[in-house]
């Protein structure tokens, strides 16, 4: 990967990131599929998850930039 490339690819990640938590924060515990709504399963835990992660990969493509 090119350092532009990285650069790009960690703003996505990091927009992607912040935009799970915002719908995490906006959506609050309502966040169930609907097909799935009687099985319990809850959407905001892997929408949390699923921000933190790309905000960590985003963190270390910047580095890896930065570094290079």
């Amino acid at each position: 990967m090119t350092k532009r490339s990285q650069v790009v690819m960690a703003s996505a990640l990091l927009v992607v990131g912040i935009s799970f938590f915002v719908i995490n924060i906006a959506g609050g515990a309502s966040l169930s599929a609907a097909s799935v709504g009687q099985a319990g399963i809850d959407l905001t835990k892997y929408f949390l998850w699923g921000g933190v992660g790309l905000l960590v990969i985003s963190a270390l493509l910047y580095l890896r930039a930065s570094a290079e």
